[in-house]
């Protein structure tokens, strides 16, 4: 788990860099087909532990419109990022493929994950950022990006984000209900991180 690597390493979740290193292992994939559907994710890690490519192919039509391929990491100790200190996740994006689906949502949870007597994940809020991207760069996500979702919906009376206690990430490829279009989709990323005002280019 990502904990152990962190104590190993002397760090602790109140350090900004959540990766690299990036290990295979940390992730989980979460895709539609656990509801029946046919999207696919997979992450490769690079040999080195300093990149992964997330990509998969987004089926829509399976499930009427609500296709979605994501891999997620749990954390045993919450992410720690005080508001006061931190405005937001920054992720480094070295390549995309502009051809297939290019819009994606980085996702925050703040609860534990809980399962049903068959096994599968019961759906919880989810604090969700969407973003389109075109070419390599550094993303900033403010904070105030992640709006509380359930099953892909606005959840209006959601608890605010609570930054202090982030226990789970993912990245997610989605139909947004046929917004975005089917097909396979290519995301190469270097970091992940909490950033402070001051970090933030003028």
């Amino acid at each position: 788990m990502l904990t152990s690597i962190l104590s190993y390493l002397g760090l602790s979740h109140n350090d900004a860099v959540i990766f690299p290193p990036f290990k295979k292992e940390d992730f989980k994939t979460v895709d539609d087909r656990i509801r029946g559907g046919s999207s696919e994710s997979k992450i490769t890690v690079s040999e080195d532990g300093k990149s992964i490519i997330f990509y998969g192919t987004l089926d829509s039509r399976t499930l009427g419109g609500a296709g979605f391929a994501s891999q997620s990491v749990e954390f045993d100790n919450p992410l720690n990022y005080p508001q006061s200190k931190y405005d937001g996740i920054v992720i480094d994006i070295a390549n995309v493929d502009t051809f297939g689906p290019h819009t994606f949502a980085f996702n925050l949870k703040t609860t534990k994950p809980s399962y049903r007597d068959d096994g599968r994940r019961q759906s919880s809020i989810v604090y969700e950022s969407d973003f389109t991207i075109e070419k390599p760069q550094s993303l900033w996500l403010e904070w105030d990006s992640f709006k509380p979702t359930y099953r892909g919906k606005p959840a209006e009376d959601a608890p605010a984000l609570d930054t202090t206690h982030i226990t789970e990430i993912s990245l997610m490829c989605r139909s947004h209900f046929q917004k975005v279009a089917n097909g396979p989709f290519h995301i190469k990323i270097t970091s992940l991180k909490a950033y402070k005002p001051n970090d933030k280019p003028k």
